[in-house]
């Protein structure tokens, strides 16, 4: 009964997220070898573990649909990208916009080691333990998976770092990014002030809209600085005064500044003769 129990649970999970992730659910099959053909008998390819990589997942669902569909690491959708490579352009998980505890623990110098405070993904985690050779493998646009994640806003400590460790020589290689002709550092510097290095819509949300306090912020300064306020104070955002909300607003700002820098200094730090 249980395991009965289970089979349903996940099938309804696969539902879900071939809903998420293709916006319909016109498959009516789907074979072993991640074949799907849709009602108006054109078929592509779809994998739950390349969805789970895209909508993101809790670390348990990661670690069984890892266990599951072990193979489908090294396989690549019918966009050309491997789960990895689609983990790293996802914007459901960012340091920037995360709560700051993390940042200024490792900021703060206390004993903690820089992987201890990383605020990756699950799912970047997990398949880069199971497939790490995967972050030396192009997707269709001649990517790697380091600079996909660049692309996207990621940063040392939600990706950049893990990447780099599990593969450092992408960039300890001189490799430049082919759609920017950029090395990585260069590109981490960068992709915050050109909009056109990435393709995603996504991406602006990096951008400064003004608040209603009259200031530029960005969706990520935000987030941060509501996290930050609410677990600090235990009190909600909308009840804070307006100078309490403008205090942490630059304290985020300072900190998102330093987190980038930092990204663009561990890389250009790994391969310096790049220059």
């Amino acid at each position: 009964e249980n395991l009965n129990a289970l089979v349903d649970f996940w099938h309804e999970m696969e539902l879900i997220i071939m809903a998420a992730t293709q916006l319909s659910l016109s498959i009516d099959e789907l074979d072993d070898e991640g074949e799907s053909t849709s009602s108006s008998g054109t078929r592509r390819r779809w994998y739950i573990l390349h969805g789970l990589a895209k909508t993101g997942c809790p670390e348990e669902i990661s670690q069984l649909a890892l266990a599951l569909y072990p193979d489908q690491v090294r396989l690549m959708d019918h966009s050309g990208n491997l789960p990895l490579h689609i983990a790293a352009s996802s914007h459901k998980a960012s340091a920037l916009a995360d709560g700051t505890w993390q940042f200024n623990e490792h900021r703060n110098g206390t004993n903690k080691k820089e992987s201890d405070v990383s605020s990756t993904p699950p799912m970047i985690k997990y398949l880069l333990k199971a497939y790490p050779e995967a972050g030396l493998e192009l997707n269709a646009a001649g990517r790697y998976s380091i600079n996909v994640a660049i692309a996207a806003g990621k940063t040392w400590l939600d990706g950049v770092g893990d990447i780099f460790h599990a593969c450092p020589n992408v960039v300890l290689a001189g490799s430049l990014d082919k759609p920017t002709n950029l090395p990585s550092f260069l590109l981490a510097s960068l992709v915050w002030q050109v909009e056109y290095i990435s393709s995603s819509n996504e991406a602006k949300v990096g951008y400064p809209t003004r608040n209603n306090l009259g200031q530029l912020v960005t969706f990520q300064e935000e987030m941060r600085a509501k996290r930050n306020e609410s677990s600090s104070i235990g009190s909600m955002w909308r009840y804070l005064p307006p100078e309490s909300k403008a205090r942490a607003l630059k304290t985020a700002k300072s900190d998102i500044e330093l987190i980038r820098t930092t990204t663009v200094f561990e890389l250009l730090r790994a391969y310096p003769s790049i220059l």
